[in-house]
């Protein structure tokens, strides 16, 4: 992935019209950007977690920051599988988004607890459905 999701997502919430917004989404269509809002915006994905951020360990300048990237937000995905026990669940959620830059690390919290609107408000269901409508 060449631009960092919260980069697209900023410049969605920049962009001054629903035709940019949705030109922006078909423009930056990857694995992850669809991921991400079709787990916030589609009522059929549970993540049955605890609402909130998880214990993270605190960034420093040790801490080698990874990007999202499509096989960290497999991982992701994989962390929702209800055959696993919830600490399970828990655990690899939290393993996978430890060494996320801040801003990334927000918005998979915000999806998880279907929150995107609150980071991004003028990413909408309604936009989302216009842009992907194969995915809600």
């Amino acid at each position: 992935m060449s631009e960092k999701i919260s980069n697209i997502l900023q410049l969605i919430e920049d962009a001054d019209s629903e035709k940019k917004k949705v030109k922006i989404l078909k423009k930056n269509d990857n694995f992850v950007l669809r991921t991400i809002l079709q787990g916030n915006f589609n009522d059929n994905i549970k993540f049955d977690m605890p609402d909130g951020t998880p214990p993270l360990k605190e960034l420093d300048e040790d801490t080698k920051v990874i990007n999202l990237d499509d096989n960290l937000m497999k991982k992701i995905c994989q962390s929702c599988d209800k055959r696993n026990h919830q600490w399970k669940r828990e655990r690899i959620f939290t393993e996978c988004i430890n060494n996320l830059n801040e801003e990334e690390r927000d918005i998979i919290i915000a999806m998880k607890d279907k929150t995107i609107s609150e980071l991004y408000p003028s990413i909408t269901y309604e936009l989302v459905k216009e842009a992907y409508p194969k995915i809600l």
